[in-house]
């Protein structure tokens, strides 16, 4: 199954790396940021307000799925949704895995699996004066996830002590499931792209867990040997410009507001677009490598954003 996981183990779902070392067995780490930009900056002109409800005219959307899986995991789910009648965004993430078939070396005996979902959504927006102004976009979202793993034994590693000059080595078994959700917001103005990504919002949360017996050892002159063993858990929640988010988890029901602010006035007479973005996903896998015999073990993952209650919904976009 290639290389096993290290705890901060970056890029591997192709996400920003959460920039978390390895603690001690049943870490549990919980990461807050929240950077608060508030609507209009203090002693500028206040503008009459524009309050858009559903049903949200004129919108559009781009629903998006990626599902991949190796051996015998299994991925699947839905792809995201909007609903410009209700303002409901929906969307679900399955992933399960488990050892199975053969191993030689890094190749074979485990699995992997990932699926992930969202939406884009354009909502246009009407400025009445050039003037700056400022966007929230409020929320409520209720989430459901879960996350499972399980291990037996790590067969004896195949690592030689010490290792040979210029030489690197690593064996071990592992399993993980992982879960995460990311909403944000970007104005734009479509006569000329010029806003695009300049003035955004945002939360991300997720919840890593898994279950690791690995080592690796190097000899570029002096040996030395790196070992992790036990289980490990990490949940962050990230926000900007988007007061009240950091209540927002994998697991509730949260209600918080999005600004989105102009640092120079927006032309009345520009096109402008609100883009609403949802993404999420969920991951699973059991693995071995380079050890004495046959590993068992297995993980599931889900994030449920569509059913029994559970989704996002825009219940208003104010301009001020």
């Amino acid at each position: 199954m290639g290389e096993l996981r290290q705890a901060g183990r970056g890029t591997l779902r192709g996400r920003p790396s959460r920039l978390l070392a390895a603690g001690t067995t049943g870490l549990a780490m919980a990461v807050t940021m929240l950077m608060v930009l508030s609507p209009v900056s203090a002693g500028a002109t206040v503008h009459p307000a524009t309050v858009l409800k559903a049903p949200y005219k004129g919108t559009t959307s781009s629903p998006n799925w990626y599902g991949s899986a190796t051996n015998c995991g299994v991925a699947k789910g839905s792809a995201g949704k909007w609903v410009p009648t209700t303002g409901g965004i929906t969307a679900s993430d399955s992933a399960s895995a488990k050892t199975c078939g053969k191993n030689i070396g890094y190749v074979g005996g485990g699995s992997y699996a990932y699926w992930s979902a969202g939406v884009t959504i354009a909502i246009p927006i009407k400025i009445l004066t050039t003037a700056n102004h400022s966007i929230g976009v409020s929320f409520t979202l209720t989430v459901a996830s879960a996350q499972s793993y399980s291990h037996g034994l790590c067969p004896t590693k195949f690592i030689t002590w010490p290792p040979a000059k210029y030489t690197y080595e690593s064996a071990g078994c592992q399993t993980y499931a992982d879960v995460y959700f990311d909403l944000g917001a970007n104005l734009i103005d479509i006569t000329n792209s010029s806003w695009y990504h300049h003035n955004y919002t945002y939360v991300d949360v997720y919840n890593d867990s898994y279950w690791s017996n690995y080592s690796s050892c190097y000899n570029y002159g002096t040996p030395s040997c790196y070992n992790q063993s036990g289980n490990y858990s990490y949940h962050g929640a990230y926000s900007y410009n988007a007061p009240g988010a950091t209540t927002c988890s994998l697991s509730g029901t949260c209600t918080f507001t999005m600004w989105t602010n102009s640092t120079a006035p927006m032309p009345r007479t520009d096109r402008w677009m609100l883009e609403i973005y949802l993404y999420t996903s969920a991951d699973a896998s059991a693995s071995y490598s380079n050890v004495a015999g046959p590993f068992v073990g297995s993980a599931a993952a889900s994030v449920n954003m569509a059913t029994l209650g559970n989704g996002a919904k825009v219940t208003s976009v104010t301009v001020v």
